[in-house]
């Protein structure tokens, strides 16, 4: 006998079959999406640079730095249980002193704004100039983390059922609304 999963996994399928979403958008359309629907401005390379010791970041494949700072745009973004996250790290930041020169430096004010839920980064890596190949988020947002999920995209020959790697692809096409 099927299982309800196994049965809600090859409903999703067909949806996404039905749905013509794209294997792979192309970086022009990122970044459009990003800068349309988030607000999200470019930002001046020196706010990345420690990246290059980031063994998980193809620094070398870095397109662009973008960073959502609208306060409401933010506020619809995160989950309630991110929220009450960044309302801790609001708490514990106000207990750590900090030295007057510290304060002025804007990539210490950059990093405490990503703690305290003022500002996402979104750093974007392609490989081939065309094609979003990684991304790294700055300050933890489940629901952006969807959205490039979404739009990275797989292989078509991973879009099938029981690849693991397409079932996370799927979470990740309901949360963001692209299979309702």
């Amino acid at each position: 006998m099927e299982s309800s999963v196994h049965f809600y996994l090859k409903q999703l399928f067909q949806k996404y079959k039905n749905a013509k979403i794209p294997n792979h958008f192309t970086m022009e359309s990122i970044i459009h999406h990003l800068k349309e629907k988030y607000q999200a401005k470019e930002v001046d390379t020196k706010y990345y640079e420690d990246l290059k010791a980031d063994p998980f970041v193809d620094f070398e494949s870095i397109i662009g730095m973008y960073s959502i700072t609208n306060l409401n745009i933010l506020e619809n973004l995160y989950s309630e249980e991110e929220k009450i996250d960044i309302f801790e790290l609001i708490g514990m930041n106000k207990t750590i002193e900090t030295h007057p020169d510290e304060t002025e430096n804007d990539i210490v004010a950059m990093w405490v704004d990503v703690q305290e839920g003022r500002r996402i980064n979104i750093i974007l890596e392609s490989e081939n100039g065309c094609n979003l190949s990684g991304f790294t988020i700055q300050g933890h947002c489940q629901r952006i983390f969807d959205e490039l999920s979404v739009l990275q995209g797989l292989e078509k020959e991973e879009c099938v059922l029981g690849n693991e790697k397409f079932h996370i692809y799927l979470k990740s096409l309901v949360r963001t609304g692209y299979l309702s």
